[in-house]
């Protein structure tokens, strides 16, 4: 871990090791004042997200900025569709891999300052379905989700002529059979 000050604001650059199998690279912005704690995710990765960074912190937020598998600093460079392919043969999901470490996220965020809630911020329809996800699964570290950018259904993706190379979370077999965008702000308590 690297920090430093920004003004009044401490600023941590972390490599988040989540259960001895990955590590997310992470950014951490803590006012002195901070009331609770966002974790925040973009579609566009956490270098692009200066402006709710800036937003959330004036609000007495601390702001953890993460990337998570397929985005920013996780994203890998070339041929990435098929390491996402690759994940499907063996029995797993992208979605489920980032809805997971966003959550390890969350239970590390909550468990260093247990008193104050923590709440899961999305920008884009994609990392605003995995954070629903998120959500919905442990809803213990997470107080709320944030979404901006979201879809309204999981037939966005088919409508759109969205393709598993370019997104590949957004095609997880069977769950639209079960689940859609309603539903899992329901479930993920979402505003």
């Amino acid at each position: 871990m690297e920090r430093t000050k920004h003004g009044e604001m401490d600023v941590s650059f972390w490599r988040v090791r989540v259960d001895d199998q990955w590590t997310l690279p992470a950014v951490e912005f803590a006012p002195a004042d901070a009331r609770g704690t966002t974790v925040l995710v973009a579609d566009a990765g956490r270098k692009n997200v200066g402006a709710e960074v800036e937003a959330l912190v004036k609000a007495g937020q601390r702001v953890i900025a993460v990337d998570p598998f397929y985005f920013g600093e996780s994203r890998i460079r070339t041929h990435d569709y098929l390491y996402a392919l690759l994940l499907a043969a063996v029995g797993d999901r992208p979605l489920g891999l980032q809805s997971s470490q966003l959550t390890a996220i969350a239970r590390w965020a909550r468990a260093r300052h247990p008193k104050e809630p923590v709440i899961l911020k999305a920008v884009g329809p994609r990392s605003s379905l995995f954070a629903l996800i998120a959500a919905a699964l442990e809803p213990e570290p997470i107080s709320s989700v944030e979404l901006t950018g979201a879809m309204s259904s999981l037939k966005e993706a088919v409508d759109n002529n969205g393709s598993v190379d370019k997104t590949p979370e957004l095609f997880c077999f069977g769950l639209l059979e079960h689940f859609d965008i309603p539903q899992l702000k329901a479930l993920g308590r979402a505003q």
